[in-house]
């Protein structure tokens, strides 16, 4: 499982199943080169990101101060989290792997129609300009806030681009804007904690401002499903409780298996709120 962190497939998981609760949500159907694009465009960022940020943390030795100094400001180094290490240690290969992702990723855009291409590039636009001013951030040793923000609103369009684009009735509209709202919120709250679990946090502090804890989320995440069930059952309320549910477990898991399971399984809170919605 291990393995899932190590190379960003959870990140990846996690868009590809909301992709499909989003997509159900506006009444459209996914091709399998729709989901190919965004699964692997989004491995491509996470990629190309922890490579930036594995040059940053192997620049010359006289930025180390600011490096020591961005530290102790928000107890967060670049390439301090386990993914990052292992990116940085084996740069070359995610290097290639990257530069052979893009050009299968070329190869795909040729069979999505131009609304969505149109779509997409502009999502990649915003994200090479956040790539950018993310690293020089890091070089100079700052931790802009809004941050996570930033990360989680491009993370939403991109999963929720498809649907977006390709809305059949007007009346999902307004619908699959509340259902990305909800996403947005929950990406946010799974940013936030990583970048907590990252900085080492203490488990207690973790979910601090963020969600109760689960002696509250869990009985209120239980009744809120069972009304949902019976009161109307929309479409995006079940994943996105299940998936509450299970982030304000991290803390717990963490105490227990260390802050990179549980950094695992903040994602996999995500995975797991849209599959068992699947099946609802």
């Amino acid at each position: 499982m291990r393995w899932l962190s190590l190379l960003s497939l959870d990140a990846v998981l996690v868009a590809l199943t909301w992709q499909e609760v989003l997509a159900r949500i506006a009444g459209t159907k996914l091709t399998i080169e729709e989901r190919a694009l965004l699964g692997i465009s989004l491995w491509i960022i996470y990629s190309v990101d922890h490579l930036l940020d594995g040059l940053v943390a192997n620049r010359s030795p006289e930025t180390s101060a600011a490096e020591v100094a961005l530290s102790k400001k928000s107890h967060h180094m670049a390439g301090q989290a386990p993914r990052h290490d292992f990116v940085r240690k084996n740069g070359i290969f995610f290097f290639n792997a990257s530069l052979l992702a893009i050009v299968i990723d070329t190869s795909l855009a040729r069979h999505i129609d131009r609304s969505l291409l149109t779509g997409g590039l502009l999502v990649a636009l915003v994200t090479v300009v956040y790539l950018f001013f993310n690293t020089y951030f890091l070089r100079n040793a700052i931790w802009p806030r809004g941050k996570e923000t930033v990360i989680s609103l491009i993370f939403t369009i991109g999963c929720g681009l498809v649907p977006l684009c390709q809305i059949k009735e007007s009346h999902h509209h307004l619908l699959i804007f509340c259902s990305m709202m909800l996403f947005f919120l929950l990406c946010l709250l799974n940013a936030t904690i990583i970048a907590r679990l990252e900085r080492g946090v203490a488990g207690t502090a973790l979910l601090r401002g963020l969600i109760p804890s689960t002696l509250w989320t869990l009985p209120s995440g239980l009744v809120l499903l069972l009304l949902n069930k019976f009161l109307g059952h929309h479409v995006i309320i079940d994943p996105f409780l299940w998936s509450v549910m299970g982030l304000s477990l991290v803390p717990e898991i963490a105490k227990y298996y260390g802050n990179e399971v549980a950094s695992l399984a903040t994602d996999g809170a995500l995975v797991l709120g849209a599959v068992i919605s699947f099946f609802g």
